[in-house]
């Protein structure tokens, strides 16, 4: 037996058996949440040394597997990252049991996790590309439904992400062969280039963030955010990975510095357009931008405060996207209009998908008492050591989720008559059980970091060129 095996190939074949049962949503969802529950808890509680002793029998687990030439290993180092895929799985798949999702998520779902896990795992490491594109390939069904399948943000999206795959394999392939060339080698200069604009396309770096406030606004946003939950967590992992892979590359310099700034302007630009939104979903998108900018701005700051946190920025930001993105995508399915003008006096009729939302984008924002405060606490001040003026521009693009929940709030509780003013409940009991444990959840979370975060933070293992804790 062999962990390749368990994570790779169970969730294949159970992607096999949902694709037959995706015309029965119960069963489907019932399978696809036992399996990606039962893998979550087995990478979690796996022992590092991989040896599982039951009474007098233990029985050992090999890390590697080779397929057509090529390795896949999940070591102790990977078990941490492999169960963050498989909880956000679990996450999705059962949140969809109330969705009218369409009958490809859950097989869908049960198909990128583990093709992303390998992404993570193959070796050679180059064959994470393709990869990634046949992910990209996979999400399209995800995205397109009959009333939007003209929508320009999925063109993009697959262009911009097939676009970056020949930039990452021409960028990785080149790499093989430079790694004792001298830091003045032109050919330094055109490699860092290539796998910078590959990485850019992959990452939706300004300017090519269009995609993400067009998908979020126009697809199903419960579907959205299974995609943006998985795909910039592998990415961001895979340039980290690069950098620890070629020492040439991580000494350039000034590098850090420019992943700083680069995360900074992701933070500045998304806080700016996310706090002029008039529509729910597209603000969904500006604020998985912002995210993106600061793991990023994590990545300039490691050698200053170290992979772990890095990695435990992942755990809040899933479950502050879980709590948005349920509390709007059962709005979504009362009322497809998710401007501003379709949620005047919402509060007042659903009070609980309204903290939902409310309670989401706060969390993802860093408000104290909810769970990414602690960490991004950390992240904004040690920024502020570096330097105040970024620190400055830091509190500034930070601030833009802060104004957008202020106008919301504002057309929330803004009721057009004293009828409309009345409280009544009338979300469905299903709607408001999720929502209430999501949100004892992230303030326990908030105020207990180390219960939850410590162990995420063993993500940053796999980079043993850069300090591990601050």
């Amino acid at each position: 037996m062999s962990t390749p095996l368990i994570f790779l190939a169970i969730p294949l074949i159970t992607a096999v058996l949902l694709f037959f049962l995706r015309f029965n949503k119960t069963l489907s969802v019932l399978l696809g949440s036992i399996v990606s529950l039962f893998l979550f808890i087995l990478a979690l509680t796996l022992p590092e040394n991989l040896i599982i002793t039951i009474g007098n029998f233990s029985i050992e687990i090999v890390d590697k597997v080779f397929i057509l030439g090529r390795s896949l290993t999940i070591g102790s180092k990977q078990l941490a990252f492999v169960a963050f895929f498989f909880l956000i799985a679990f996450l999705w798949i059962f949140g969809s049991a109330w969705f009218k999702v369409n009958d490809w998520m859950i097989t869908v779902a049960f198909l990128i996790t583990p093709i992303l896990v390998a992404a993570l795992c193959v070796e050679p490491f180059l064959y994470a590309a393709l990869l990634i594109e046949l992910v990209v390939m996979l999400c399209i069904p995800l995205l397109v439904t009959d009333q939007n399948a003209d929508n320009p943000g999925i063109h993009k999206f697959l262009i911009y992400n097939t676009l970056a795959m020949p930039l990452i394999l021409f960028s990785g392939w080149m790499l093989s062969g430079i790694e004792t060339a001298p830091i003045t080698s032109p050919i330094i200069s055109r490699v860092t280039f290539f796998l910078l604009l590959g990485i850019a396309l992959w990452l939706t770096i300004f300017p090519f963030h269009s995609w993400l406030p067009m998908v979020s606004e126009k697809s199903h946003l419960w579907n959205v955010s299974l995609i943006v939950s998985l795909l910039p967590i592998t990415i961001l992992i895979i340039l980290l990975t690069f950098l620890n892979q070629y020492a040439w590359l991580r000494t350039l310099p000034n590098l850090f510095n420019t992943l700083l700034l680069l995360g900074i302007m992701m933070i500045v630009i998304g806080g700016m357009y996310i706090s002029i939104q008039n529509h729910l979903g597209r603000a969904f998108g500006y604020a998985v931008m912002i995210e993106i900018g600061f793991s990023i701005l994590s990545i300039g700051l490691i050698p200053q405060i170290g992979t772990s946190t890095f990695s435990m920025l992942f755990f809040p930001r899933i479950m502050s996207y879980w709590l948005w993105a349920y509390s709007l995508t059962a709005y979504q399915q009362i009322s497809n209009d998710l401007s501003f003008t379709n949620i005047k006096g919402m509060v007042f009729q659903f009070p609980f998908l309204c903290a939902g939302i409310i309670i989401g984008q706060l969390s993802l924002a860093g408000l104290p008492i909810f769970a990414s405060f602690p960490i991004k606490h950390f992240i904004m001040l040690t920024t502020a050591q570096n330097s105040q003026i970024y620190g400055l521009w830091l509190v500034f693009g930070s601030a833009g989720i802060f104004i957008f929940t202020i106008r919301l709030l504002i057309k929330l509780f803004d009721s057009d008559n004293a009828e409309n003013s009345l409280w009544h409940i009338n979300e469905r009991i299903q709607f408001i059980i999720p929502i209430c444990i999501m949100i004892i959840l992230l303030v326990i979370i908030g105020l207990f970091p180390h219960w939850f975060l410590n162990y995420w933070g063993k993500i940053g293992n796999l980079f043993a060129q850069f300090p591990i804790i601050p």
